[in-house]
């Protein structure tokens, strides 16, 4: 019988051998060392904290692909309004439920403004996580039985998983690398209606993708023979998995003329928390055209008959899509998380010099 050994780690380069990380650059404002003690206090030994001296840092955290640390001014101001406000369902017809419900509508806008788009643009449907939301999105495209589901290498298990809903469908499943989606895409090699999805970050090594590609798609078919409008939105729909890119990149949708289709988040991968609350942007444009979902919850009918199959959806896409009771109590946790990390970091392009910067230090 084999033993198992496990395999020893070579020995780790002597500290003499690592040059030092310069953050200089991208230090907000030579705020790092202060924002650290004020806002991660659980990186340092308590008792160290509550003295005049330098506290020393105890715990390196780098597993912000997995989930980022959320910021103390975030986890107190929320507490606060737990404490001091009502949040309510917002369901019901009172004062604290219509609180409750401008707090929802305030953190859409708000969430899009951080993303670079507007409510013009694109309408934000709050899910359990980024996996809900793909999973959303693959059930909203209306893909054809002559249609094709392509992923790409890169993919999230979360986004493989959708060729399991496609093949109940009768429609075929392709991957491909992320180089082929130009070949694949071309109006000769599209037979119907089909859908794209791809990760604005690669979750294993950290490469990052074009959000482009829905425009240069639709170029493809404007330029072509093929741009006859027999299908009002055109064949291909795209789903851009951007749950660990938002975490250190800005979106900036609004630069795109045409844009993604479907957009799928996480908070706690950009603010720490919530946990429990991700989102999916639908395009505005695209949302006329969406395949109607064969389930509907609780305040997503604004109607319907007990013995018939008669029912009234709700005419807001928002409201129509999220099934059952938002979860309003992380929706106003959004709203924290969004001040404490302008508060902190003013903008997402200093969290991209800061993470470009440790990212080169990391690959000496």
């Amino acid at each position: 019988m084999h033993r198992f050994v496990p395999a020893t780690p070579p020995p780790s380069p002597p500290a003499s051998s690592y040059s030092p990380l310069h953050l200089s650059s991208c230090d907000y404002n030579g705020r790092l060392d202060e924002i650290r003690r004020t806002e991660y206090p659980q990186l340092f030994d308590s008792k160290e904290l509550k003295t005049d001296q330098d506290p020393e840092l105890q715990t390196v955290f780098l597993d912000h692909a997995g989930s980022t640390l959320c910021a103390a001014s975030h986890i107190r101001a929320f507490s606060s309004d737990l404490l001091t406000q009502i949040p309510a369902n917002p369901h019901s017809r009172h004062a604290q439920s219509q609180w409750t419900q401008r707090k929802i509508d305030h953190a859409r806008d708000r969430l899009l403004e951080f993303l670079g788009t507007s409510a013009e643009q694109y309408a934000v449907v709050f899910t359990a996580n980024a996996t809900a939301a793909i999973r959303l999105a693959a059930e909203l495209t209306p893909i054809s039985k002559q249609g094709v589901f392509c992923y790409t290498r890169e993919s999230h298990t979360s986004v493989v998983g959708v060729r399991n809903l496609v093949t109940q469908q009768d429609a075929r499943v392709q991957p491909i690398e992320f180089i082929d989606i130009e070949r694949v895409t071309l109006p000769q090699n599209t037979q119907g209606s089909s859908l794209l999805a791809y990760p604005a970050q690669c979750n294993f090594s950290g490469e990052q993708f074009p959000l482009d590609v829905a425009d240069n798609i639709a170029k493809q078919y404007t330029d072509s023979a093929a741009s006859d409008e027999k299908t009002e939105h055109g064949p291909w729909w795209v789903l851009v998995d951007a749950a660990a890119y938002a975490a250190s990149s800005p979106l900036q949708l609004n630069q795109y003329k045409v844009g993604p289709d479907f957009v799928a988040l996480s908070m706690y991968k950009i603010f720490g928390a919530p946990t429990g609350l991700g989102a999916l942007l639908i395009r505005r444009s695209s949302a006329p055209f969406l395949r109607q979902k064969s389930y509907f919850g609780g305040g997503t009918v604004a109607g319907l008959a007990f013995d018939q199959q008669w029912q009234i959806y709700r005419t807001a896409i928002e409201s129509r899509l999220e099934d059952g009771t938002v979860n309003f109590q992380d929706i106003i946790s959004l709203h924290h998380a969004l001040d404490a990390h302008k508060q902190n970091y003013k903008s997402m392009s200093q969290v991209t010099a800061h993470t470009r910067a440790i990212t080169q230090y990391a690959l000496q």
